[in-house]
């Protein structure tokens, strides 16, 4: 099984987290994620990027190129795999295991 995620953290100015090539070291957070419908995942994110406050910098201007991110690992994975919204601390992200 592979892990490909893409997400967004607030703490370091706004970065865009690509994990398309996931890291063993989150499992453990990857786990404790809510498993999602790949849409319902990316309004959720979707909605984090592009709330303005606290820290976030940019996030609306930055929310195309991780929306166009996912877009591309959903169609590389099909139907095929588990969706879950999952996170660290002030992170987000969508991903799938498949």
């Amino acid at each position: 099984m592979k892990i490909k995620s893409v997400g967004y953290n607030i703490e370091r100015g706004g970065m865009i987290l690509d994990d398309r090539e996931f890291s063993s070291e989150w499992d453990g957070y990857w786990e404790e994620g809510d498993s999602v419908k790949f849409e319902d995942g990316l309004e959720e994110l979707r909605l984090y990027v592009c709330d303005d406050r606290g820290e976030r910098v940019d996030g609306k201007k930055k929310w195309k190129k991780i929306e166009k991110m996912l877009k591309e690992i959903k169609e590389e994975v099909g139907e095929v795999g588990d969706w879950r919204v999952w996170g660290v601390e002030y992170d987000m992200s969508l991903g799938v295991e498949f």
